[in-house]
């Protein structure tokens, strides 16, 4: 997920997020950006993770400090959560 010379890491640290009825990940990069990657294999019904609410299959969440700069969702027609709220086809902002 993050290309780095080899031998050297990447600095990016991976933390499990709790979630229902899917998978979520934290990427903390060595700058203090985050990513909050979700996905499931399935897409029917809600999912939940780290405060968000989703009807998609994959959405990602990225923050610099508190601030959300990217959010986006695919195969499906809501993103929701605190200063998020999407909904249509496409899902990106």
């Amino acid at each position: 997920m993050a290309p780095f010379e080899s031998g050297r890491s990447a600095g990016v640290k991976i933390a499990r997020v709790k979630t229902q009825n899917g998978h979520a990940f934290r990427l903390t990069w060595a700058n203090g950006n985050t990513d909050l990657v979700f996905w499931r294999w399935n897409s029917q019904g809600e999912a939940s993770f780290s405060g968000f609410t989703t009807n998609a299959q994959g959405a990602i969440i990225r923050r610099q400090g508190r601030k959300i700069t990217y959010a986006g969702a695919i195969g499906g027609t809501y993103l929701r959560g605190k200063n998020v709220e999407l909904s249509g086809s496409g899902l990106m902002e």
